[in-house]
């Protein structure tokens, strides 16, 4: 029953703090409107056609895409912190929230282009080399994606980790990844 039990202590720190919903939404029409400019930014370098210009896009897409969600992350794991710790803070998500756009936001940006850069990797790899064409480029070219694809999952449990810590204790990214990897490591 623990799932039912953080269930239910979800469902009331979102009770007690409805902003974290609004946040959330304002983080989603956010989301869109930098798609829209992102859209028209890569149409405009996909004309051209030059590759560092896509390459670049992609990299700042994955990145503020991954910005945008952990600072979502780090302020509603910063209000669920004041809560379980009763702080008596007045608005505890727009405190978190300050803090994730403040203090917080370096180690967010760090963390978030960990990934985006890992993404892009993924992304700009070859799919499909034919076989009888590189057998070797063909192997090679799959064990870098699935080396990619494990590396990806484990950072990005690691970072979910890392911004939890920042949020609650506000550690800088460095120690948070740290302390996540050694908490997996256990």
């Amino acid at each position: 029953m623990p799932g039912t039990v953080m269930l239910s202590t979800s469902v009331a720190i979102v009770a007690d703090t409805p902003a974290v919903v609004l946040l959330a939404g304002g983080a989603t029409v956010f989301q869109a409107i930098w798609m829209l400019i992102w859209s028209y930014a890569f149409a405009g370098a996909g004309a051209t056609a030059d590759p560092l210009s896509i390459i670049f896009l992609i990299v700042a897409n994955f990145w503020t895409v991954q910005v945008i969600k952990n600072v979502v992350h780090v302020s509603c794991a910063g209000t669920a912190a004041s809560w379980y710790f009763s702080t008596n803070e007045r608005n505890p998500t727009q405190a978190a929230f300050t803090r994730a756009m403040t203090t917080s936001f370096g180690s967010i940006c760090m963390g978030s282009a960990t990934v985006a850069v890992l993404r892009t990797l993924r992304m700009i790899t070859p799919r499909r080399i034919q076989p009888q064409q590189n057998a070797v480029g063909a192997v090679l070219c799959g064990l870098a994606l699935a080396l990619a694809s494990c590396l990806e999952r484990m950072l990005l449990i690691c970072n979910h980790l890392a911004f939890t810590q920042i949020a609650i204790y506000g550690d800088e990214y460095v120690r948070a990844a740290r302390q996540a990897f050694e908490l997996l490591q256990t």
